[in-house]
């Protein structure tokens, strides 16, 4: 997702700034003040733990926050979700279709909380 929007940003002239909590819920509220100091004119931002209080302080003063692979209960911010399921399924009707029938699965960190 962020190098789909790196490029979609790239082709207007447009730079981003990138960085990462690595999932860590207390590197993230550091980062976001820190961008919001430096003053962008929008944040992507991939939330942690699912706390927005922070996002909605800094969506109220004028800096408007897109969420990726997150949906705001309020509806307030707005974002984007990735249906892993049907990402999955396609995934494996690909394999499948190519005739393969063994397969291993490589996934992200115990708790996440994609589903």
């Amino acid at each position: 997702m962020v190098r789909a929007a790196e490029t979609v940003l790239a082709a207007e002239g447009v730079a981003a700034v990138v960085a990462s909590p690595y999932e860590s819920a207390e590197r993230q509220p550091r980062l976001l003040a820190t961008f919001e100091e430096l003053t962008f004119d929008g944040i992507l931002v991939a939330p942690t733990d699912g706390e927005l209080e922070q996002l909605w302080q800094i969506h109220a003063r004028e800096t408007p926050p897109v969420l990726m692979d997150y949906a705001d209960p309020t509806g307030s911010i707005p974002g984007t979700v990735v249906d892993h399921r049907a990402g999955g399924r396609a995934a494996g009707e690909h394999l499948l279709a190519r005739g393969r029938r063994s397969f291993w699965v490589a996934t992200g960190p115990l708790g996440s909380r994609r589903p």
